[in-house]
């Protein structure tokens, strides 16, 4: 048999890292159309803009200081070079958003990335159930092996499978948010639009902290999976199993809303809250129609209930 340490699943990784490559594509294909779409409006509004501002100066309707005008033209070079020049957008831009949440993850977890962190749980997982089932000597040590492992798999899996679809989601709208990124960031150049801007830069930090999130909570389930994984099923590690799980599921599906309130934005919460409120609106037809079905059949039952009173009472069809 395989040894129980050479079980390491790695499924996780392999994942988010064929996802993340795909995602770069579209990311840097899609910033380069962007910034060829609105390059010649930017640059329209902004001399346009800059020339009203040499006018207020010039009819010395502004009184702003020249080291505050010097450090509003730094500002607009930053916010040129960074948005409208690919090749620092995707040198700089890109990567600290699209990297924030791994960094954040690497830095309490110890794991190099986020799939690292589950794969480690899974293997974690994987590794006990394996022993046990090893251990185990006769038909009925057989049959308690298989139920604490479906147990275990029953309450243990939902969390990671959440927060594998919370990542997943969360690193989409941060690819499809870096592919629209020259166009708020260029919307920083002028005071009317730079609210655009400051809440782009709020969704984005929103997606990178859920992914530190969801690791954090990955690192905590491990440790408690390795204390209370035994080599033997008992009923009090299948009790911790089952707490444990119901417990990270309820703290994955609560860590998006705080991941948007720690940023400003708006969580995948609202998302998952579209989906659920579309379901119940289907759950909510179903019973509609379930209920004026039952309607129809009650009052086709009366008709008949109705034509065997009187003389009709002697007819076959009403015995």
């Amino acid at each position: 048999m395989a040894d129980t340490a050479s079980l390491q699943v790695t499924v996780f990784t392999e994942m988010f890292n064929d996802f993340d490559n795909n995602l770069l594509n579209v990311i840097n294909s899609g910033s380069a159309n962007i910034i060829k779409l609105i390059t010649p409006l930017v640059s329209a509004g902004f001399s346009i803009y800059v020339m009203l501002v040499m006018v207020s100066y010039w009819r010395g309707h502004s009184h702003e200081p020249v080291p505050d005008f010097v450090q509003r033209m730094a500002g607009w070079a930053v916010v040129l070079s960074l948005g409208m020049n690919i090749s620092y957008y995707s040198l700089y831009v890109v990567p600290f958003f699209n990297g924030l949440g791994d960094d954040i993850a690497s830095a309490m977890s110890g794991s190099t990335s986020t799939g690292a962190a589950l794969d480690t749980l899974a293997s974690t997982y994987a590794q006990a159930m394996w022993q046990l089932l090893k251990a185990a000597d006769g038909i009925e040590d057989t049959l308690y092996a298989i139920v604490y492992i479906l147990i275990t798999l029953f309450f243990g899996m939902p969390f990671m499978s959440i927060a594998a679809a919370y990542i997943i989601l969360a690193r989409f709208a941060l690819g499809l948010l870096l592919a629209l990124g020259p166009m708020f960031i260029s919307a920083a150049l002028f005071p009317a639009t730079r609210r655009f801007c400051e809440a782009w830069i709020g969704q984005c930090l929103s997606y990178g902290f859920l992914v530190a999130l969801m690791s954090a909570a990955g690192l905590i389930e491990i440790r408690f999976a390795q204390s209370i994984a035994p080599n033997m099923a008992t009923l009090g590690s299948l009790i911790k199993i089952v707490l444990m799980g119901g417990a990270f599921v309820v703290i994955s599906l609560n860590l998006p809303g705080l991941a948007s309130q720690l940023s400003g934005g708006v969580g995948i919460s609202s998302m998952v809250g579209k989906i659920s409120q579309a379901a119940r609106m289907l759950n909510a037809m179903n019973n509609a129609r379930k209920e004026k079905g039952d309607r129809e059949r009650g009052q086709s039952g009366g008709t008949i209930a109705a034509g065997c009173r009187g003389p009709n009472a002697a007819n076959d069809a009403c015995r």
